[in-house]
């Protein structure tokens, strides 16, 4: 199950900077930092034992997003990307499933001057908080 919430958490989007930036160049993202939260508390986890995926990768003109995990590659459409002048937005709901019935929420935060990537993923009684960092995939 965690594996659903941190695919559709991690549909982020970045650049390394505004003169590299190119909508119709796919872009390439990383986990360097993931927690997960809970009424109680937070806890670092490692990607790999919640089965996140190793990569993203963003197109942003087609609005989807490649998760590559294992040589497998899975494509997703959230429900928005926006770009500003400054960051890009993505913001989707996940469909919930046997442990989480209610779905997941999720948010992606990424400056088009760094790379870094924020993202956060909300359901019932779990939440996932996590950093990153994206380059355009040339």
């Amino acid at each position: 199950m965690r594996k659903v919430i941190i695919m559709m958490v991690l549909c982020g989007i970045a650049s390394t900077g505004h003169a590299e930036f190119n909508k119709k160049k796919p872009v390439l993202c990383s986990l360097g930092d993931l927690k997960e939260c809970s009424a109680t508390g937070c806890d670092p986890v490692a990607a790999d034992e919640i089965n996140a995926p190793d990569f993203l990768r963003i197109h942003v003109s087609k609005k989807t997003v490649e998760s590559i995990a294992g040589g497998r590659t899975q494509s997703r459409k959230p429900e928005s990307i926006e770009v500003t002048d400054s960051h890009v937005h993505i913001v989707g709901i996940a469909a919930g499933n046997g442990q989480y019935p209610e779905g997941f929420s999720y948010a992606v935060n990424v400056s088009l001057d760094s790379g870094r990537l924020a993202f956060a993923g909300v359901s019932e009684d779990v939440t996932f908080a996590g950093f990153g960092a994206c380059m355009v995939d040339d």
